[in-house]
């Protein structure tokens, strides 16, 4: 039998620490997303990542016009998903 002591750092570390040790791992094998990188203006990028992801033709120019939308109209943002300051 384990100590309490043990027994609680035991259960912190399999609770935290190895979920964040996975987390970290994932991030470093996971691509950006081709939509961030065409919004970055790296859209040789945002093709190759779509390319090893199989997406079916024309995905890249659909992602294109959505940007080059919400760049017009200016909706990108945390302004577009938060509502207005109310003020009393």
């Amino acid at each position: 039998d384990a100590s309490p002591d043990v027994a609680w750092r035991t259960m912190i570390a399999l609770g935290a620490v190895m979920p964040s040790i996975l987390l970290v791992l994932t991030f470093t094998v996971m691509p950006e997303t081709p939509r961030w990188l065409v919004q970055k203006g790296r859209v040789a990028e945002a093709r190759a990542v779509l390319f090893r992801l199989k997406a079916k033709e024309g995905t890249l120019d659909e992602i294109q016009a959505a940007v080059r939308e919400e760049r017009e109209r200016g909706a990108a943002g945390w302004s577009a998903v938060l509502p207005p300051q109310t003020r009393v």
